[in-house]
Formats: C-alpha cells, structure tokens, sequence
C-alpha cells in the first residue's frame, strides 16, 4: 500500500463548527405562557416574582428546614481530587478543602434564588509557592447580573450575536473580571444563567399557608373563649327583698355579664312543659355558640401545605417528620431517595467547580497545558455504606488490613494518651520499661 492510500485510511470525517455558531442560548429575554385552554391566566403569575419574594420565604420553618438539610448534607459529601499530575492535585486538594464550608454556603444561595454569585479572593500561600484562593465571598444575588461579552459571527451569510460570560456586574462597584467570579446557576435549562428557582414550585403553599396561619390565630382566639347564648322568659318579672324589680331578660344580661368576669352564675330550677311526657325544659337555660370544626382539621390542612412545599425542594415526607404508620423499611426509603436526590444536585455542582475551582488552580499554579484536574465526589447511599463495610470487614477478618487504631480513638472521643495505652500499653508507660542495667532474674 503506498503512502497516499495509508493516509486516506486515517482521515478525519467532517469537522463540526468550533466555537458559538448555532443557536440562541444566552442572554434569552423571559419569555413566559401561562394559559389555561381558552386563554384563562393561572391564579398565580409566578414570573412577576421577585428575589425579594423568594428571600422572604426562606424564613419558613419547613422552607427553612429542607434548605439547611441540603446545605448541611451537601457539605458532609466525601470527595477527592484527581490529576495524572500528583502535585496538582495535592495543591488543588489541599486549597479546596480549606475554603469548603465557605463554598459550599455560597453556592447553597442557589437553591432559594436560582444562582449564586461569588467573588474569589486569591492571595500568596506563605507557606509554599502557589496562588491559592484565601476566601470566597457571597454576594446577594438581589444586587448582581451577569456582565455579557458580545461577539457577532457569520453564520450561513447572516450576522448573529452571541454572548459569553464576562464576569459579574454589581450594582454600585462595577463589573468584577472573571478570573475572581464563581456564579452558579442551579440546573440551568435553556441557557438561561438565573438558574431554576426551587421555591417558585412552592409559593402558593407557601402563601396558603401564611393566609392559613392567621386564619386559624383568629379562629383559636374566636371560639377559645365562645360566645354564650342566655335564655330566658321575658315576661317574668322577679321582685327583690329590697323591692327592686328585674325583668328575665335583665337578670340573664346581668348573668351572661358575670360569666365573662369569671363570676359565678345562680339560675332558677323552674322547668316548663309537662315532665311526665319527658319534654320539660329549665326556663332559664345558658349555652356556648360552639363551632362544629376542629382544630385537627387546620392542622391536616397546614401539614398538607408544608407537605407540598417539602416536595418542592426535594425533601421526602418522612425525612422531617413521622408516618402515620411505623413503616421503618418506607423511611429508609425515603431517605435514600432524598439521598440520591442530592447527589443528582453535587453532580449538577461538579461542572462548574470542576471548570472554575480547580482549573483556574491548575492554570494559575502550573500550566493551562497540564493534565485536567477533576473534583470527584462519592455517592451517598445506604447500599454503597453496606457494600463498603462488608468488603472491609472481610479483609480485617482475613488479616489483609488492620484498622488504624487511632482513628478509631478519635472517632470515640478519646484523647492521644489513651489511645496509645490501648494501642500499645507498654511504650505509653515509661515507668514499665525494663532497665537495661538491671541484671537478669536467675
């Protein structure tokens, strides 16, 4: 085979468009249609929403509890960091998991605004020679934009536009470049750099249930202390001692008076009708305007609502709070959904800490040739926790590993001394070291 016919054996195949050549994705203007058939508008127009709106709700206690389980849960999640290049990942390791909680709890704004934007504060490590990220600092979502670089391609003989992330604009302190930004936008769909908001899912339990909440104080306050219902015959006229004269509907307003100071009440035993015939009735008779709803029925009606708004950001009914039956299998089930719930959302976080953490590191540090650099998170789950301790506990049981005994000592709460009592009793006593002068026992 000659040479030319070896080189068309390795011919590339058509070669793609680089770069932004198709489709409008960035920078979209809202476009939002919400129609019933027939042309009739929700109830709610949940587009005219506001930040502000969003912050507010925050501070509902089950809005609030299912933020801070995925803030909490997502900062206990195992992770490492790999590169061909052992240095890098070391530094890059090392510099991230210094600056975890505060990332973490910057890039958690997401799940209540829909993005997050950050500002990255790098400095000189004084203890080594890398650039290292020395705090990332969270700012309002309320008071930034994206800063957007226009660039205008031919595309198919027409001009178009197209935008690229240029950095963060912040109202009052101008646009900061994009080597000291991190914005997050939360499952982004359509290009659209606001993220997907979770509690817009959750405003209309959330405002039925502000609306409810007060209904209900009304309600308690309104029939906690009833209203009572005096009946009496009118025509009666009762002479006192000192020859004052009451009329029945006198004596009972007086009486209905004296029962809302805590006073007691003397009513006449006289009865009408015929008590033969079981029909008879006290002529003076004193009862509560009571009303025929409880207060469980608010209750369920309120669960109902917190229910919804639980669902709405990813949180099982039964992680929070207790069945109405006790199914343990049906929470273990819950809670490893939830789980795998949140590891759908670290690996939604992986791309841009991946792209925006640890590359920057590595071009900053090393070389934008070097190896990539890849933060790897481990999977949550019940299954992968078992799997683990199964294959561990076999290999201890076979003498290929041994436990490090002073993990296992911290993890219990004990301090160095004893451990290493336990670990090896002879060496942490000194005073049990045998004397080398000393002559031996016969």
């Amino acid at each position: 085979m000659d040479v030319a016919g070896a080189i068309s054996l390795h011919k590339k195949g058509n070669q793609p468009k680089l770069g932004p050549a198709y489709g409008s994705w960035e920078n979209q203007p809202d476009v939002v249609s919400r129609q019933f058939p027939g042309g009739q508008m929700l109830a709610f127009d949940l587009s005219q929403l506001t930040l502000n709106d969003f912050d507010a709700m925050r501070y509902h206690p089950q809005i609030n509890a299912s933020l801070s389980v995925l803030n909490f849960m997502i900062h206990q999640v195992d992770w490492r960091v790999e590169c061909e290049d052992q240095r890098i990942a070391d530094m890059v390791e090392e510099n991230l998991r210094k600056i975890w909680t505060r990332m973490v709890r910057a890039m958690s704004q997401a799940f209540w605004a829909g993005y997050s934007p950050s500002v990255l504060e790098y400095e000189n490590d004084p203890q080594g020679k890398y650039v290292v990220i020395n705090k990332i600092k969270d700012l309002r979502p309320q008071e930034c934009d994206i800063n957007w670089r226009k660039t205008t391609r031919r595309v198919q003989g027409r001009e178009r536009n197209f935008y690229t992330y240029d950095g963060i604009n912040q109202y009052g302190y101008g646009v900061i470049p994009v080597e000291n930004t991190l914005w997050y936008p939360l499952l982004m769909e359509n290009g659209d750099h606001k993220g997907r908001k979770l509690l817009k899912s959750a405003f209309m339990p959330w405002y039925f249930s502000q609306l409810m909440h007060i209904y209900t104080n009304r309600y308690f306050e309104r029939f906690g202390e009833p209203l009572p219902i005096g009946r009496a015959p009118f025509e009666d006229e009762i002479v006192e001692p000192d020859g004052t004269r009451h009329t029945g509907k006198q004596i009972m307003e007086q009486v209905i008076s004296d029962i809302r100071s805590r006073a007691s009440v003397v009513l006449p035993s006289e009865k009408n009708g015929d008590v033969n015939v079981g029909n008879s009735a006290y002529e003076y008779d004193i009862e509560y305007l009571e009303s025929q709803m409880r207060g469980v029925d608010f209750e369920r009606y309120l669960i109902r609502l917190d229910e919804e708004m639980s669902l709405s950001l990813f949180t099982p009914l039964l992680l929070l709070r207790n069945a109405d039956v006790g199914s343990h299998n049906l929470g273990v089930q819950h809670t490893q959904t939830w789980l795998w719930c949140v590891n759908a959302l670290v690996g939604d976080m992986k791309e841009y800490i991946d792209r925006f953490i640890c590359e920057r590191l590595k071009e900053i540090n090393f070389s934008p040739k070097a190896p990539p650099v890849e933060w790897v998170p481990r999977k949550m789950g019940k299954e992968s926790v078992e799997t683990i301790r199964a294959m561990v506990t076999e290999l201890i049981r076979g003498d290929k590993v041994k436990p490090d005994l002073e993990e296992l000592g911290v993890q219990l709460g004990m301090t160095l001394k004893e451990v290493r009592q336990v670990a090896d009793p002879a060496a942490a006593d000194p005073n049990s070291a045998a004397d080398p002068n000393a002559a031996a026992d016969p």
